[in-house]
């Protein structure tokens, strides 16, 4: 099993952050379905991508929306897994 962690580029504030930070002034942010293509590519299969952070609580309310909206890319990180 592979799991790739990445900043979401569609999150305005993760961009911001990428862009403050000094060594990530070469960063190339990859969305969740180039991530997924990347990992078709190499052979990887039942590719899985789930947005979190959306929401800056780690109360329950917020834990179960972000878990409603895990699919869309809403939220300032992503993880990305694939089984080979």
């Amino acid at each position: 099993m592979l799991l790739d962690l990445e900043a979401d580029p569609y999150n305005p504030l993760t961009r911001l952050a990428v862009f403050r930070c000094p060594f990530d002034h070469d960063a190339v942010l990859l969305n969740a379905a180039t991530a997924a293509s990347l990992f078709r590519e190499t052979g990887f299969t039942d590719i899985r991508s789930e947005h979190f952070l959306l929401l800056p609580s780690a109360r329950p309310l917020a834990r179960r929306v972000e878990r409603v909206f895990a699919p869309l890319p809403l939220g300032a990180q992503y993880a990305c897994s694939a089984r080979v």
